[in-house]
């Protein structure tokens, strides 16, 4: 109460006296905070009114309430199932380093362990994105020094599986974007796991981030899969987070829509392009703080 009552409480006039409509717990608050004043609006109403104007109050407050609380979409609530499968996959790779292993099977399951914690990393900071539990602190950031932490980050899964990732960048060199590196990097890495949702099964799948110097301040950061047919909804529905049946499931939808939060939290703009290569995920930041 180191204010006072911000918000005036409601009273009808009744009987010589005054009766409480709404304000409850600002009324138990204030005298638990030994206030003698308090600011109430008096109303010259019947009960039946007063009835009325006590439910109109707390329609409103409710309404504030859930105001105040962003939406989560549904798919993160079912997150921890797919972080759950990630653990149980870490634990077998880990029971396979503790038994007698040649140097490459170690290798390889070293890779598999890698590649799943990245993953794992990259559904779990979206998550937080999307409830909003991760501030984003911007600063000048190199473009190439975020295009070099995705495809390092991905290294594991291109030892692991043929798959081939492809960085090129047409900005000039010592670029920067006003962006917190850490959360533009991760929800790079994200679309480039929802990308590859969509090249199960392809043989020698091949994926290709860039980033693109923009009219006005902005660079591009774009994830493309190269000669891939992939469904028309992608391109539609890439951030609808709603669509959870997509290629990739839930955790597809909760990455994408992580996407989006990360581009709206940089004063940007995130894309899905459909084209002859495939669809393009595309994130678009300024470059001045």
């Amino acid at each position: 109460m180191r204010h006072g009552v911000l918000q005036p409480l409601l009273v009808q006039e009744k009987d010589g006296g005054h009766r409480l409509i709404s304000g409850r717990k600002r009324l138990a608050a204030a005298i638990a905070a030994g206030l003698r004043e308090i600011p109430c609006m008096v109303y010259d109403v019947d009960d039946a009114e007063a009835t009325k104007l006590a439910e109109a109050a707390n329609l409103t407050t409710k309404a504030a309430t859930a105001a105040a609380k962003p939406a989560v979409p549904d798919a993160t609530l079912h997150a921890g199932t797919d972080l759950s499968q990630s653990l149980a996959t870490l634990g077998a790779c880990a029971d396979l380093l503790s038994g007698p292993q040649s140097e490459l099977s170690r290798a390889v399951v070293g890779n598999l362990i890698r590649a799943e914690v990245c993953r794992a990393s990259c559904l779990l900071h979206a998550t937080r994105i999307i409830r909003q539990e991760m501030t984003v602190a911007k600063s000048a950031t190199s473009v190439l020094g975020i295009l070099d932490r995705v495809e390092q980050a991905f290294l594991p899964e291109r030892q692991v599986r043929a798959l081939v990732l492809m960085t090129t960048s047409f900005v000039p060199h010592g670029a920067f974007v006003a962006a917190d590196e850490r959360v533009l990097t991760n929800a790079l890495s994200g679309a480039l796991v929802a990308t590859l949702s969509l090249l199960q099964g392809v043989k020698d799948a091949r994926l290709t981030i860039s980033a693109t110097a923009e009219p006005a301040g902005h660079v591009t950061f774009s994830v493309s899969p190269v000669i891939v047919s992939d469904p028309e909804i992608w391109a539609a529905r890439a951030f609808d987070a709603q669509w959870n049946d997509r290629p990739g499931g839930v955790p597809a939808t909760v990455l994408m829509v992580a996407v989006q939060r990360t581009a709206d939290a940089h004063g940007g703009s995130a894309v899905a392009s459909a084209g002859n290569r495939g669809t393009r995920i595309s994130i678009t930041v300024p470059t001045g703080l």
